[in-house]
């Protein structure tokens, strides 16, 4: 636990700003895709069961996709660091 509790924090210049943009970008997705595909499949199929979980497995993608995503551009950040 000391290990970690001498880390420093990051300030604001230090990460990168692609990583807000990517933020904000999966942030809007998590929100407007879900339950833009539940009233799109409630009104072409009428049920709320199916409409919940093609939503819910749509929302489970996003996230994964995103923490996919960050993980890829941290070993992105350590190659470069290691090219230095």
């Amino acid at each position: 636990m000391t290990s970690q509790a001498t880390q420093e924090i990051p300030k604001v210049g230090d990460v990168p700003s692609g990583l807000f943009r990517k933020l904000l970008i999966m942030t809007a997705a998590l929100i407007l895709s879900p339950i833009t595909l539940f009233f799109v499949l409630q009104s072409l199929t009428g049920s709320n069961a199916v409409s919940a979980g093609a939503a819910a497995i749509l929302a489970n993608v996003i996230v994964f996709g995103y923490v996919a995503t960050i993980m890829n551009s941290e070993s992105e950040e350590e190659k470069l660091k290691k090219a230095e």
